[in-house]
């Protein structure tokens, strides 16, 4: 009886003292061609401001020198429309998950800019071709070094609403820009999501793009489509497409490790203005056949070896799990008249349950009433924020407890 007594009182220790890898989450960390061309670091060393309404947020984002936007809440611009400009050196980042533009277009033309868990879309708008070209972000002129990352950009599903030219892109890249990526984005509901090039004559070479980790779901056509230059389509996942990633004149664009389900053509180039691929393990569910892009070696100039996720069939669970906002566990964002110390930092949000050997077996707002097996398991209270708050050890779960 003693001995049992000490192992249990051991495992209770245990766990207490070690909390298993339950926030392990993908590496986040700025890759692809955003690193190259002295980098990209938006608004950094720059003061941090907070943006509630869309006059502070097209001051803030005008103004010179390096800023620090924080978004907070709804900013709306329906139903007429706005478009946003931003100048260099400015990070747009949004708070928690409660940012949303609406109805509003973000056009950046400068350098070193990123925008960063913003919610956007142009529905509502009586005619959202009138707003920043009918993109919610347009990235054109000769805007260097861009990243866009955990962001959730959407229309109207395609599948109801006909009118292929309602809108336009989701985000559409043009001109003489370049070193720019798009990292774990959701784009959904929409005809045709970007273009890389404006024409087949809008050529240049220093215009590359990685796309990496993003979501689209319900998005029929432009998955992207690309011209010019060297591209890099990594680990994305398309699902309820019809024609997704077209490559086309005056390109080299490695196509790795993505999952295509449910569509029509997963990789592929026109017969009029023909582009090329390096295609490398990607799955690709239900293709019609046509042929491949002919074959190239894309110069990939960085190592992207810590957020590459190896296995192509894992790409289906990870990148819905993680894309889009409120994934990022940032650091909350006060009004000066709020005390950081608050009960908000403290309150348990959500509550997870662990085997001794780490595995998940529930996570809620409450703790169950029973579990499917008795026993002795790791529970962890976090905030809102996904911060730990709490843990303890809850023994032996039953219809009582």
């Amino acid at each position: 009886m003693k001995t049992v007594f000490s192992i249990v009182v051991l495992t209770i220790l245990s766990m207490l003292l070690y909390t298993p890898d339950i926030s392990a989450q993908p590496d986040f960390s700025i890759a692809g061609f955003a690193t190259q061309n002295k980098g990209t670091t938006g608004g950094k060393g720059g003061k941090r401001v907070i943006a509630t309404s869309l006059g502070q947020l097209k001051s803030y984002a005008a103004s010179s020198g390096p800023l620090i936007i924080i978004v907070e809440g709804t900013i709306s611009a329906v139903p007429g429309g706005a478009t946003v400009s931003i100048s260099s050196n400015k990070s747009i980042i949004g708070a928690g998950n409660t940012a949303f533009l609406k109805g509003i277009g973000l056009n950046i033309k400068s350098n070193n800019i990123i925008i960063q868990n913003i919610k956007s879309t142009l529905i509502g708008l009586s005619t959202p071709k009138n707003t920043n070209d009918g993109d919610v972000v347009s990235i054109l002129g000769s805007a260097k070094n861009i990243w866009v990352d955990h962001c959730e950009f959407f229309s109207e599903d395609p599948n109801t609403q006909k009118s292929i030219d309602k809108y336009d892109g989701l985000i559409d890249v043009k001109n003489s820009t370049g070193y720019i990526t798009f990292s774990w984005n959701y784009f959904h509901d929409h005809h045709k999501c970007g273009i890389v090039g404006s024409s087949d004559s809008d050529l240049h070479n220093e215009r590359k793009i990685t796309f990496h980790h993003n979501y689209y779901k319900n998005v029929k056509l432009r998955i992207p489509m690309y011209r010019g230059s060297v591209g890099h389509f990594f680990n994305n996942y398309v699902v309820g497409a019809k024609d997704a990633s077209e490559i086309r004149t005056g390109t080299c664009v490695r196509v790795e490790k993505n999952y295509y389900e449910a569509l029509h053509y997963s990789i592929y180039t026109p017969n009029d203005y023909p582009g090329k691929a390096e295609r490398i393990d990607n799955i690709e569910i239900a293709r019609t056949n046509r042929p491949y892009p002919k074959d190239c070696t894309a110069d990939i100039p960085y190592d992207y070896s810590s957020v590459l996720t190896q296995k192509t069939e894992d790409v289906k669970t990870i990148v819905p799990q993680y894309a889009g906002v409120g994934k990022l566990n940032q650091t909350p964002v006060f009004h000066k008249k709020t005390n950081p110390g608050s009960k908000m930092l403290r309150t348990v949000s959500l509550v997870q349950l662990y085997t001794i050997q780490g595995v998940l077996v529930f996570e809620g707002k409450d703790l169950p009433r029973n579990l499917a097996s008795k026993g002795i398991y790791l529970r962890v209270e976090r905030n809102q924020f996904g911060k730990i708050v709490n843990k303890g050890v809850s023994v032996d779960f039953t219809q009582d407890h």
